[in-house]
């Protein structure tokens, strides 16, 4: 799909939320590392410090003298294709609820039961899923919970990808761009019920066709432990000249080039993060299903996996994360340098995780 097929896409997506989206969009400017720079190359990264602002909404707005009137009419106006139960783009309705969770807590509690009822209406009517996989962040334990249900999984080896498609670029096969898919009906017939893509994710988002869910992690953890297994890789070796450039997509932003690579209209491989590729990233992931971090909150993780059809789950298994692997030597500070993009991107899936997790515990 191209980046063109992308923007028709989202230009026939009706105007959910036109005031709440825009001001995520004007936000990010406002909050991103306001004193650091950053050039084109992986590895010339200015070392400024970021700043420690949080990001919201109304950053870069001055919404702080917004009166209630106005809000109360902004939660109205963003409400207003559900109260009429149009056709609405379901990543729309999820950015939608995260959104005024977030900022309008009122408008939210006012509407809960019409987010509820979308929710439980999509999760029951639609079963097929594509998943993506970010390394290092427990997707292996996933692939196992998948293979043990009665889904129908896409199985290469001991993993449930998709091999033409979906196979890790960080580690396996040539490292080159795959084919990308032509159409959402293309990627839904060919995939199985279940599938992980460890590659760059595909654009526009099939979301009439299939639920999306992800993983995050803290970035400078999971860059380490992603060193660590590239390198037992390398030792067997697997990598050969590819190593560096393997280690360069996984050591730096890989998140954000996993999330926003497939909307580049070239070769995906050479995408470099920057600014703009934070902001598709965001907004993506603000459009999933489901985000689970493994490493936190197990009681909720136990929830989203319920609701992706995954109920007889009693423990999360800890597949990929091998005693002392994370024992060489490493700058902590360097890799938070490395990942300032990953880092700002995880601090806003953070935010999304604690209203989802409000929102799955009260169904």
């Amino acid at each position: 799909m191209t980046q063109q097929e992308a923007n028709n896409h989202d230009s026939d997506s009706p105007p959910v939320s036109k005031l709440l989206l825009q001001l995520f969009i004007a936000a990010i400017g406002a909050a991103v590392y306001t004193s650091s720079s950053f050039s084109h190359g992986r590895r010339s990264w200015n070392h400024g410090r970021h700043s420690n602002k949080k990001l919201s909404f109304y950053d870069g707005k001055n919404m702080s003298s917004v009166s209630d009137e106005d809000t109360r009419a902004a939660c109205e106006e963003s409400m207003l294709p559900l109260l009429r139960n149009e056709t609405i783009d379901p990543g729309d309705v999820n950015s939608l609820r995260r959104i005024v969770a977030m900022e309008n807590p009122s408008c939210f509690e006012k509407h809960f039961a019409i987010f509820a009822n979308y929710f439980s209406d999509r999760i029951n009517a639609v079963k097929n899923h594509l998943f993506l996989h970010i390394p290092k962040a427990g997707g292996t334990s996933i692939c196992s919970i998948a293979k043990k249900s009665e889904k129908e999984i896409s199985l290469d080896a001991n993993n449930c990808w998709e091999r033409e498609h979906f196979l890790p670029l960080w580690c396996c096969g040539e490292f080159e761009d795959r084919p990308s898919w032509q159409s959402c009906e293309d990627l839904d017939g060919a995939l199985p019920e279940f599938v992980m893509d460890e590659n760059f994710l595909d654009y526009p988002l099939c979301m009439q066709q299939r639920i999306y869910s992800t993983l995050i992690r803290d970035p400078v953890d999971r860059a380490v432990s992603h060193r660590a297994h590239l390198n037992k890789f390398d030792a067997q070796g697997k990598l050969g000249d590819s190593y560096n450039k393997r280690l360069d997509l996984g050591l730096y932003n890989y998140f954000s080039w996993a999330l926003s690579a497939g909307m580049n209209n070239g070769s995906k491989i050479s995408v470099v993060p920057e600014l703009d590729n934070l902001k598709i990233a965001m907004d993506t992931i603000s459009r999933f299903d489901f985000l689970l971090d493994l490493f936190h909150n197990s009681t909720c993780n136990m929830k989203i996996l319920e609701f992706m059809g995954f109920s007889n789950v009693t423990k999360l298994p800890n597949e990929n994360e091998k005693p002392g692997e994370n024992s060489e030597p490493f700058d902590r500070k360097k890799l938070e340098d490395f990942n300032l993009l990953d880092r700002k991107l995880y601090e806003y899936a953070l935010r999304i995780t604690y209203v989802d997790c409000d929102f799955f515990l009260r169904l």
